[in-house]
């Protein structure tokens, strides 16, 4: 009884065992050939399945119209039947067999199972015969391939794997994730994601699906000899303590080809308003007489023109190893887009130790500049664009080093004039460059001439050192090609200068409470950065000293210096101001600011000791630089300062500098020129009110005689429209409703109520009626002219005729309240609040790199 009941468990047993086995080797086999009839390594399945996807389309794509080509259309070409073949190859025919008619449910749980029909029914499997399991697994397979095609990541979103790579990378680059930990991270969400998927498993593959390109190209230079060291063939250098130089050079016309497919259209729409000489008033470069008789013999051509910018900073603390760049900007981009980060081109970087030579530093990147200016650039809309080189634009130790020229504190040292220089206080003293009468400027073919002498003589003529590497690119000649910069020279050098002498003067109280006005003054809202206190002059920023020279210097010094030296420095403040933005004077603008300067140079040892230096004689060159090239805001180098910062910045470790901020810099370079139609950053709305506010009784009290006169309605609470901000030429203006403002002044403004006043005050809050457009505004009357603060002052009268345009005083209280067109309003202005009045001035130039 005993052994029966054992015998009958034991077979009970072996039965659930063989068909346990029995349903894994159907499933297996049934995996097997789904992967088999989709993999295009068997040249009978892909060929198959890509004259199915070829000939099938949205309109026409069902199961049914699938399995009725597959069935017939091999027969029609007259072709051996391709499902006899995959049939009959020897991997599938031994999976199909096996599957004995499977059919795949799920049950109440959702579980699926393999229910097992009986083997004697049939003996095969044959997949193309059998129509119900085409329209049962057909759809699998069919959204697999399509999957592949379309790339999306996976089959449960509809997010590409494009699309989610660009993501990806902007997020490693924002979040500064370094090169050894991005396929860690990578990994992590690949292994995250549902199989099948088609995410990237590497940082390499990524960089592979976004086409980012290699666009350098690297050489390494003896340092002692400047020789490659491939060309050295074995033989070393006797100098000791100097590393290899390290050189990086752009692949210069595949650079250009994706920045100009990009911009095209923006650069196209610039050169049309510079034809029709529209926008004049603001001066920029392409309105200016070099940039005219370099162009004038390319009306019917296409071209752009490159303004290059050289300059060098330091990498690293604890070592001596700079990196230099060469860098360029488009002039035909619109100025608040000119100077943009993605909008520039990286030319050529110089990682070493010591200052580099020109010519073997850029020789590489120089001819590839000689053979894009010779042969441009075909886009991809099949337009030749010719490429010309304006100008070079830097530093003095910067220029110095590329024009090989003798620095900045030698003798003959103007790029522009041949002013000698005086040694003054012995040894360890300064050269100085006092005003002189007369003095005789440098021309073409003289400084063509000495530079030629010098190079063969191996001899300093007249401040020449060498024949520049510049001479044979630029297209305007040197040394009108040579701009100095005014961020350099005018702001982080001498107004850095002049004015801890004058806080130096000043009592401890007297600085105390001049540091508190500075750090508490109010700015409109666009401004990135506002005014630091003196004592923290140490960390000053060059945009920080252009808003106190422009703007706050003189309101905050009235109390605390006498009309005489206030004057003398009024002068310098009037003279940048006059030629930083537009044309106040029109064609004499540049006259009168040069008559400022000669004045405010003459007397500037009466009052600041020892700081005559080369950058202040650079600013008696100014008013050339403003007739030939522009205002100064065009020719700053903020925003190149701001890309070489970027640049540098793109490494992590202490080794292999060079080659981790290339492979950064193509990186973002790639996701740069991925074009974005909907990208918030380059498009603006409407000019117009907008966040639309609550019409309240105080506020319709101070407009219902404007909505009488206007309008004939009695429903002026349906008529009216509330708003808090409104933008207007495309800057946005906050009002005093508008309570997330936080310490912004742009609800302070200048308007005009005729052709001729200026008028000034707080704009209370916007408004429409009749889809006009009106704002209210609580008007402050002009007191008394700022140039009355200086009338004790020698400099009174020349003052009189300038700084009024700048500075205004009014009276404190609120004279009336005004409705006025948003057409009316012209400029932010900055207040500086009084007991007794406000001193206001409007923005100099509202789109200058901040």
């Amino acid at each position: 009884m005993n052994n029966n009941v054992f015998e009958s468990i034991l077979l009970s047993k072996q039965l659930q065992q063989k068909k346990l086995l029995k349903q894994n080797r159907k499933r297996r086999a049934l995996i097997s050939t789904r992967r088999i009839r989709l993999d295009t390594t068997y040249t009978n399945v892909s060929s198959t399945s890509s004259n199915i996807l070829d000939e099938f389309t949205e309109s026409n794509f069902t199961p049914s119209n699938i399995y009725q080509h597959i069935l017939t259309s091999d027969i029609d070409n007259g072709r051996h039947d391709k499902s006899n073949e995959l049939n009959n190859h020897p991997i599938v025919h031994d999976s199909l067999s096996e599957l004995n008619n499977i059919s795949i449910t799920d049950d109440d749980d959702n579980d699926s199972y393999i229910e097992a029909y009986d083997s004697n029914d049939s003996d095969e499997f044959n997949v193309l015969n059998d129509e119900k399991y085409l329209y049962e697994n057909f759809d699998y397979n069919l959204n697999s391939c399509f999957t592949l095609l379309n790339q999306n990541l996976h089959n449960w979103t509809n997010i590409s794997t494009q699309e989610f790579c660009a993501k990806l990378l902007r997020l490693l680059r924002d979040a500064k994730i370094c090169k050894s930990q991005t396929d860690k991270l990578i990994q992590l969400i690949y292994s995250g994601l549902p199989t099948p998927n088609n995410m990237p498993k590497s940082m390499k593959q990524i960089l592979a699906k976004m086409q980012v390109q290699e666009l350098f190209s690297k050489s390494e230079v003896c340092a002692a000899c400047y020789m490659n060291i491939n060309d050295h063939h074995g033989k070393i250098c006797s100098t000791t303590g100097l590393k290899n130089i390290n050189i990086f050079d752009t692949h210069v016309k595949t650079a250009f080809l994706f920045l100009l497919n990009r911009l095209w259209s923006t650069i196209k729409e610039y050169k049309q308003q510079i034809s029709l000489n529209t926008n004049n008033n603001y001066n920029d470069i392409p309105f200016n007489i070099l940039y005219r008789k370099m162009v004038k013999n390319m009306k019917d051509k296409e071209f752009i023109s490159i303004m290059l910018h050289v300059d060098g900073i330091s990498i690293c603390k604890s070592k001596k190893m700079k990196l230099w760049l060469l860098s360029g900007v488009i002039i035909e981009l619109p100025p608040h887009l000119r100077y943009r980060r993605c909008n520039m081109i990286l030319l050529s970087i110089y990682i070493g130790t010591n200052e580099p030579k020109p010519k073997p530093w850029l020789k590489s990147c120089f001819f590839q500049l000689h053979q894009i200016k010779n042969e441009g650039v075909v886009l991809s809309n099949g337009i030749r664009c010719r490429v010309l080189f304006y100008s070079i634009i830097g530093d003095c130790p910067a220029l110095k080093m590329i024009l090989e020229f003798i620095a900045h504190n030698g003798y003959f040292c103007c790029f522009y004039c041949y002013i000698h220089g005086i040694h003054v206080g012995g040894a360890g003293g300064k050269r100085q460059y006092f005003y002189e009468d007369g003095i005789q400027l440098r021309d073409p073919t003289t400084y063509a001439l000495e530079s030629i002498k010098a190079a063969e003589t191996s001899k300093n003529v007249y401040g020449h050192l060498g024949r520049s590497i510049l001479h044979d690119l630029l297209d305007v000649p040197l040394p009108y090609s040579i701009i100095s910069d005014y961020l350099h020279c005018t702001l982080l050098r001498h107004t850095r200068v002049i004015v801890k002498q004058i806080y130096k003067s000043l009592s401890p109280q007297q600085r105390s409470r001049f540091d508190d006005q500075l750090r508490t003054q109010k700015f409109p809202h666009t401004f990135n950065r506002k005014l630091r206190p003196v004592s923290d002059f140490a960390f000053i920023k060059g945009t920080e000293l252009k808003n106190l020279l422009l703007y706050g210097l003189l309101p905050n010094l009235l109390p605390y210096l006498y009309e005489e030296r206030l004057g003398h420095i009024a002068l310098f403040v009037c003279f940048i101001r006059l030629l930083h933005g537009k044309k106040i004077f029109g064609e004499h603008t540049s006259a009168k600011a040069k008559e400022l300067f000669i004045k405010y140079y003459e007397n500037h040892g009466q009052f600041f000791d020892n700081v005559q230096d080369f950058t202040l004689h650079v600013h008696l060159h100014f008013d050339r630089l403003f007739d030939q090239h522009g205002s100064l805001c065009h020719l700053a180098t903020f925003g190149q300062e701001d890309f070489i910062g970027s640049v540098s910045k793109n490494f992590h470790g202490t080794r292999f500098h060079g080659e981790l901020i290339t492979y950064y810099y193509e990186i973002d370079f790639a996701l740069r020129n991925i074009i974005q139609i909907n990208d918030p950053s380059t498009s603006h709305g409407p000019d117009g009110p907008f966040d639309q506010a609550e019409l309240t009784l105080a506020l319709f009290n101070d407009i219902n005689q404007h909505h009488l006169m206007v309008c004939s309605c009695n429903k002026p609470y349906q008529c009216i429209q509330i708003f808090r901000r409104c933008m207007v030429d495309k800057k946005i203006y906050h009002s005093l409703i508008y309570s997330r403002r936080k310490s912004s002044v742009s609800y302070f403004v200048q308007y005009r109520q005729n052709q001729y006043d200026n008028c000034f005050g707080k704009i209370k809050f916007f408004f429409t009626i009749n889809n006009e457009n009106y704002a209210v505004i609580e008007n402050h009357e002009v007191k008394t002219k700022f140039s009355q603060f200086f009338k004790s002052s020698s400099y009174y009268n020349l003052l009189a005729k300038t700084i009024d345009y700048f500075f205004f005083v009014l009276c404190t209280s609120v004279s009336s309240i005004q409705c006025v067109s948003l057409s009316s309003i012209e400029n932010y202005c900055i207040v500086f609040e009084n007991i007794h009045h406000f001193i206001v001035t409007p923005l100099s130039i509202d789109y200058e790199h901040d």
